[in-house]
């Protein structure tokens, strides 16, 4: 993760770009696999329960809410990145907190390559 917020910083204070989206996409295997995962009290193997970790808080925070739960923690993975964002790094809460930079989530869909928005 530091290498990518330098590289974000990197691009908000030199590169001047007034925009971070963060886009997570449909029917992601990773959720749906740390959904099973954490629904089931399963551990992947490997180095995976670290992705499971990652994906927790996502998952949890909409384990009760209606509508598809790959659908619901796949938007709010993408949410709770961009809010990481906006505070990951000093020169990031500079931009963010002085209105020249606006961080985004959004999902991408695989089936017509839309992406609709969501703050």
């Amino acid at each position: 993760h530091q290498k990518s917020a330098i590289a974000l910083e990197y691009a908000v204070e030199v590169l001047k770009t007034p925009l971070i989206l963060v886009l997570c996409h449909e029917a992601c295997g990773a959720v749906k696999s740390a959904i099973s995962s954490i629904q089931d009290h399963t551990t992947l193997p490997g180095h995976l329960p670290s992705l499971v970790a990652a994906l927790a808080p996502a998952v949890n925070a909409v384990a009760r809410r209606r509508g598809d739960p790959l659908e619901n923690a796949t938007k709010e993975n993408a949410r709770l990145c961009a809010e990481t964002l906006k505070t990951a790094a000093p020169l990031l809460s500079a931009a963010f907190n002085e209105k020249r930079l606006k961080v985004v989530s959004g999902i991408y869909r695989l089936a017509n390559g839309r992406v609709d928005l969501f703050t």
